[in-house]
């Protein structure tokens, strides 16, 4: 490894020493130019070397022992990964990523300066990760002093008065999101900007100085508390928050199925430790690690940091592929990488359960927009069908993804009900995809169907079942669930009754949400929506009934809800507004076959002369989802009568051009 080394030597004299330590004015340098670590040359950047140096950096420098804390002060520029900044093997914290030329400060505890020979070691980080750093330098004075803070010590519990880890947001005037501090002496906990997760229940750290808001939340279930408090420079201020839960969730358990840490991802800023509490801090009681091509096993951690209670952890891979990204899961710690390299999807998705995964998840199919496995696909969304032959060989699809906000999830909605009818039993599951402490993991979250007792002891094989029956509910701030007798009926197969369709929707919301819409589909239809009552200052629970008409044939049922956004600055959210999706419930005509529309389309049409005239008469009573799947298969199979009735008066009309429209020239 190459080292860059300074030595800097100051005066033997005690008194021109001590002089120097009693000098609030003073500055030791370390460094005073820069270093450019990395593996590519960078012109663009003036104020140090186009070439660059290999990690670590070490830098050698001479000083007297600092008899209080101290403050270390840089300059950097384009730092993207974890960087530890350790002084003489202590670690003093890490280098905080962002792109632009900044200057940046860390505490120095006290006696953590030797007499004589010092080395300061910048270490941990992406190799590739080209970055500058320099103008490094030893303030005599405690960081507070030079930054001009005051401390903060907060405490939340829950109701019952139990400590409780969570987010703490904290907004100033006139700066949304003050720069946080870690109280070296305190227990570990993640910061950002404005942003803070409790070391389960407690919190302290140092802020700019002023009038401040500070809000502590959990996730979907919980409340979210505010209280304000004026922080005074250099002395401390405390603030004790309680969290109610405001509706319960029995017989599911809050699943994040895509997580990210910038430790074995390679990219955003969690690191594995930070990660472990914002999991505990958001209510995620099932944890799934997907880092990129990677099998991170949160659970030796998590013991080591006294988080066991609080979510059961699950090994995972998002297997990161040219023409897609697949979640698999669970895998053995000591379980080989599935291969990513495979060009074809149905090959993948049996490589990843040859490996060990039951579950296995198209993650973001419409991002990146004009790139996505659905655009390069040519998915029409109407009908499920698409230009080049789709190999669905998945279990379920990301419907929420909320750090992905480039496609409307009304879009994502859509493609799922045309594919529904097409015969793919997809089940729909919402997610973070969070790469970053801010980036609210669970915020896109899925309920799943389990009767575990403790979040800690959920049965893993059992929550798969759930994914691949379907017992699932997508949640965006909202929560939803269909009922059927008083039971949970998502992922079941029933008999139509000959009276109807009788079920219940359980609609629940904390107080700062809010569900104005709950609607109803079959087939991806919408069947009826009502708009709900304002739940005033409380939160939201709701049990509405409906009884769907008997039709003919088999179908299928979902419900939506739908709300505002949430603009508070604890839920910063990229979604458009808030939601809840059930996944179907499946109903059979009777004859104990269930068969999807497109199935009973064909069953249909291989039973009748395929003739215009007849098909034009049998198209003018069908409804709108068996005219979609009709059009499409008489385009790819008799694409000479589809011209014919293209063009032909009847409700088919609009359908058939907007399929033409779409796969002229190239059909499937």
């Amino acid at each position: 490894m190459r080292r860059a080394s300074l030595l800097l030597f100051f005066p033997a004299s005690a008194a021109l020493a001590l002089g120097a330590l009693q000098d609030p004015a003073r500055t030791i340098a370390i460094e005073p130019g820069f270093h450019h670590l990395g593996d590519d040359r960078t012109p663009e950047w003036p104020e140090a070397p186009e070439a660059p140096s290999t990690a670590p950096l070490e830098l050698t420098f001479q000083a007297e022992a600092n008899p209080r804390p101290w403050t270390l002060r840089w300059r950097q520029r384009h730092v993207d990964s974890a960087w530890q900044v350790l002084l003489n093997g202590l670690p003093l914290g890490s280098l905080p990523t962002g792109a632009d030329l900044g200057r940046h400060h860390l505490a120095v505890p006290a006696q953590s300066v030797r007499d004589g020979a010092n080395v300061l070691r910048v270490e941990g980080g992406n190799p590739s990760d080209d970055f500058t750093i320099g103008e490094l330098e030893l303030l005599p004075r405690p960081f507070h002093e030079v930054l001009g803070l005051g401390r903060l010590q907060v405490e939340v519990r829950s109701a019952d008065g139990g400590l409780t880890p969570c987010r703490l947001t904290l907004t100033q005037a006139p700066a949304p999101a003050p720069t946080l501090h870690a109280e070296p002496s305190a227990p570990f906990v993640p910061l950002r900007p404005g942003i803070a997760y409790t070391d389960q229940g407690r919190a302290d750290f140092w802020l700019p100085a002023g009038p401040t808001s500070v809000y502590a939340s959990r996730g979907v279930e919980w409340s979210r508390a505010l209280e304000q408090v004026e922080v005074v420079e250099g002395e401390t201020a405390r603030v004790s928050l309680v969290l109610e839960r405001q509706f319960q969730t029995d017989g599911f358990v809050a699943a994040d199925t895509h997580i990210h840490t910038l430790t074995f991802s390679g990219h955003g800023d969690s690191s594995l430790d930070e990660r472990l509490h914002t999991l505990a801090g958001e209510g995620v009681e099932l944890a799934i690690a997907t880092d990129h091509n990677h099998q991170t096993d949160y659970g030796p951690r998590q013991r080591q940091l006294g988080l066991s209670d609080w979510f059961t952890p699950v090994i995972g891979n998002e297997v990161t592929t040219e023409n897609g990204h697949f979640n698999a899961f669970p895998f053995q710690a000591e379980a080989a990488l599935p291969n990513h390299r495979l060009p074809k999807w149905a090959d993948l998705v049996t490589e990843m359960r040859s490996k060990g995964a039951r579950v296995v998840i198209l993650n973001h199919p419409r991002w990146p927009v004009g790139d996505s496995p659905f655009d390069l696909a040519g998915l029409h969304a109407g009908s499920g069908g698409a230009r080049r032959a789709l190999e669905l060989e998945m279990d379920a699809f990301e419907l929420f993804n909320s750090t992905t906000p480039e496609v409307h999830p009304e879009v994502l909605l859509q493609d799922w009900f045309g594919l529904l009818n097409a015969g793919y039993r997809l089940t729909a599951v919402g997610s973070s995809d969070s790469h970053t402490v801010g980036d609210s993991v669970g915020q896109g979250r899925s309920y799943v169907r389990s009767e575990a007792a403790a979040s800690s002891a959920i049965d893993v094989d059992a929550a798969c079942d759930s994914f691949l029956e379907g017992a699932v509910s997508c949640s965006l701030g909202l929560f939803a669930d269909l009922l059927v007798n008083g039971r949970s009926a998502m992922g079941s197969e029933r008999v139509q009754p000959v009276d109807g369709f009788a079920f219940q929707l359980r609609v629940a919301a904390p107080h700062w949400a809010r569900a104005e819409t709950a609607s109803v589909y079959r087939n991806g239809r919408l069947v009826e929506e009502r708009r709900l009552p304002p739940p005033g200052e409380g939160p939201t629970d709701l049990l509405l009934d409906f009884r769907l008409p008997p039709i003919a044939g088999d179908s299928w049922v979902v419900c939506v809800v739908r709300g505002p956004k949430v603009e508070e600055p604890f839920w910063s959210t990229k979604m458009p507004y808030s939601a809840a999706v059930t996944n179907p419930v499946w109903l059979d005509d009777g004859d104990g076959a269930w068969r999807s529309v497109r199935a009973e389309v064909e069953a249909w049409l291989e039973a009748d002369s395929i003739d215009a005239s007849h098909l034009r008469s049998l198209l003018g009573a069908a409804r709108a989802e068996h005219l979609e799947q009709a059009g499409l298969l008489l385009l790819r199979r008799h694409p000479a009568i589809f011209d014919s009735l293209r063009d032909a008066a009847g409700p088919h009309r609009p359908v058939f051009q907007r399929l033409h429209e779409h796969f002229r020239p190239v059909t499937q």
